[in-house]
Parts: C-alpha cells; structure tokens; sequence
C-alpha cells in the first residue's frame, strides 16, 4: 500500500511541471539567432516596456558568457529567428487567494490524515501562480518538433500580493526565463555541432 501511495505521488508530481518544449535542428549550426518579443494587446504599455527590457538584459548576460553563438533582438525573418509572443498575464486575485487558501487548508487535512493512516506523507503545497504563456514561432527548418509545441510558461509566485508586487515579480521572471530558455538553446547547439 506505501508503495502505491508513494508512485502516486511522483506521478503525480511529474506531471504538474512543463518542460521547455523547442528542440534545435541537429543539422544547423548557428552563429547568431535573432529574437523578438511580441506582447499581447492585454499588457499595458508601461508594463511591456519593462517586459522588453528584462528580455535586452538576458541577452546581455547570454552573450556576455561563452557560447556558440550570440542572440540579437531584432524583428528580421532570417534563416535563425524566434518571435516570442507573450500572451496576456493572468494575475492572482482576491478571489483566487481565497479559493486556494481553501485548498490549500484541505490539502494540509489531507496531509495530516494521510500521516495518522499511513504513517508519513510528501508534503505538497498548492499555491496560484501569475502566469503567462509564451509562444514561440520558429523560422523555417530552426526547429525539429511541432509548432504548437513551442511555448513556456512564465510564472512568478502570486499568492497574497498586491498587482504592482505581481507585475515587479513578472518583470524579474522574465530576465531569468529568458535567460534560462537561452542557456538550454546554447546547450543543444553545442551538443550539435560537437566534432
């Protein structure tokens, strides 16, 4: 029975997560990929321009490291582009705080009933997120896997913060996201293009 109730758990667990889906063709060696960052009508114009320079500074920091090839922000269709479109941001309100603090407490009794049956537990915390989904529109043969699978998620912790600390959280999610989604993009190309 502990067994069962242990898979069930790291099932579980695995699948709550959403991995970075944008697989490099093998066959292309890059020397310079061009990005751009769309938004969606939905983010006031304030909060875009604080977007955009959060994604400039990961470029920065990207090149600023030893890589296989250099990311530039431009908007130019070449044989080596990405249009990121960010769509809109889906931020924690009071209703959601209340509905997973709800939760939240359930889970904590489920806990607790789990500990005087079985004897231990996993403990799991539950809690809404700020979140936006980011696609991502390759060019030509960049590439390997479907188009609709190109996304990542952007989600900074929301729970009982006001919208201006969401936004803040966002802004700083983005830098690191994007840095990260570049770092995994060098990663691949270098595993590519080895000798």
């Amino acid at each position: 029975m502990k067994r069962n109730y242990v898979l069930l758990i790291i099932l579980l667990i695995s699948t709550i997560g959403q991995a970075q889906s944008v697989t490099l063709n093998p066959e292309l060696d890059i020397d310079t990929l061009a990005i751009w960052m769309d938004y969606s009508d939905e983010i006031e114009s304030e909060l875009q321009s604080r977007l955009q320079e959060s994604v400039i500074n990961a470029i920065d920091k990207f090149n600023a490291e030893q890589s296989g090839f250099i990311v530039v922000l431009d908007s130019m269709q070449t044989t080596t582009s990405m249009r990121m479109n960010m769509g809109a941001i889906n931020y924690v309100d009071k209703k959601d705080n209340l509905i997973w603090t709800g939760v939240g407490l359930v889970t904590l009794a489920g806990h607790a009933y789990a500990i005087s049956t079985v004897g231990f537990t996993l403990p799991i915390l539950l809690l809404r997120s700020t979140v936006s989904v980011v696609q991502i529109e390759t060019s030509l043969g960049l590439v390997t896997n479907k188009p609709k699978l190109s996304r990542f998620f952007i989600n900074p912790f929301g729970m009982y913060m006001k919208i201006e600390k969401q936004k803040d959280k966002m802004v700083l999610k983005t830098e690191k996201a994007t840095f990260k989604f570049l770092k995994n993009l060098s990663k691949q190309d270098e595993r590519n293009n080895r000798p």
